[in-house]
């Protein structure tokens, strides 16, 4: 029997994932801006902004269920309360020097001036100071997902990270073998529910592990820790943020994580799969659980392939 909370992350999922989402990361700035001197920054400008930025938030939370309305507001709540504690405790400064909250889920480029590569730079939301200083923050309402790559992606990193995972080749081999070589996206999903095609795509999930499993193993520790920074969003950021959990209302400097500190200590690193599985368990060699490593399609058999990486249960 699935528990309550499993019952809801679920739900979400399957059909509020976008506007819960944004709901909660934009409450969740609102009430940094409301608890900090961006409150008082009487700029036209960011006020303009904040108030579009409520707007919107609105629009997502009005379109909750009410038990989802309830736990995006906690959850956002619990992250502004320990993401401002953070800021004053972690990174010396205090609620009243924060002078504008942007909220970054499309990046952080018109912050930093440059382009900010989104995966090493994950901020939902970044505060700035009355003196220019940046600082920003990845929220995640649940114990939850550290990234989600494309195979494209993840194979373009691969070659120059060293870990050449090859991806595409083989979930190409799985198209062909279901009869899929060439099709569009739309032809593809109109054949994901057929049992052969669902069949091929969980061997092909399997075979994506294991292949990547045997390539991670075999590469160099340097080459691992350049693949796991970049799954794993450890690597060095443009922007310094903390790791915000609403669900344990925690906010941890990126560096601090225990993950992260592996990554840059530990002297050998091994994944596992077990037989027919399509996840991938990175351990670090003191046995720790760094990583849990997904191969799937978002939207049914080879439909909106992914490499999904979530924290493993590393303490």
């Amino acid at each position: 029997m699935k528990s309550f909370l499993n019952f809801i992350v679920e739900e979400v999922k399957e059909n509020f994932n976008e506007h819960y989402g944004k709901a909660y990361e934009i409450a969740t700035a609102l009430h940094v801006h409301n608890m900090t001197g961006s409150k008082t920054n009487k700029d036209p400008e960011h006020q303009g902004r904040m108030q579009k930025l409520s707007k919107e938030g609105k629009e997502s939370h009005d379109k909750l269920p009410q038990h989802l309305k309830e736990r995006a507001n906690k959850a956002a709540h619990a992250s502004a309360v320990a993401y401002v504690e953070s800021l004053k405790k972690n990174h010396g400064i205090n609620p009243s020097d924060v002078h504008e909250v942007h909220h970054t889920s499309k990046g952080i480029s018109h912050l930093t001036g440059k382009e900010s590569d989104r995966i090493q730079n994950p901020h939902d939301i970044a505060i700035k100071t009355k003196n220019g200083q940046l600082h920003g923050a990845s929220l995640k309402a649940t114990k939850g997902t550290l990234s989600n790559n494309g195979i494209g992606t993840i194979d373009k990193h691969g070659e120059k990270s060293g870990v050449k995972t090859n991806l595409t080749k083989i979930w190409d081999e799985g198209k062909k073998k279901a009869g899929l070589e060439g099709k569009s996206n739309k032809e593809i999903k109109d054949k994901r529910d057929d049992p052969k095609v669902k069949e091929i795509n969980k061997q092909t999930q399997a075979k994506a592990a294991q292949h990547h499993a045997t390539v991670f193993n075999s590469a160099s520790l340097q080459q691992k820790r350049e693949h796991l920074r970049h799954i794993m969003k450890s690597g060095k950021p443009d922007v310094p943020y903390d790791y915000v959990s609403g669900e344990k209302g925690k906010s941890t400097p990126s560096h601090e994580l225990p993950h992260a500190k592996s990554i840059e200590k530990s002297k050998h690193f091994t994944a596992t799969v077990e037989k027919g599985s399509n996840l991938v368990k990175i351990h670090d060699r003191e046995g720790n659980h760094l990583a849990t490593v997904e191969h799937r399609p978002t939207h049914g058999a080879f439909s909106g392939i992914q490499l999904n990486t979530k924290i493993g249960t590393i303490k």
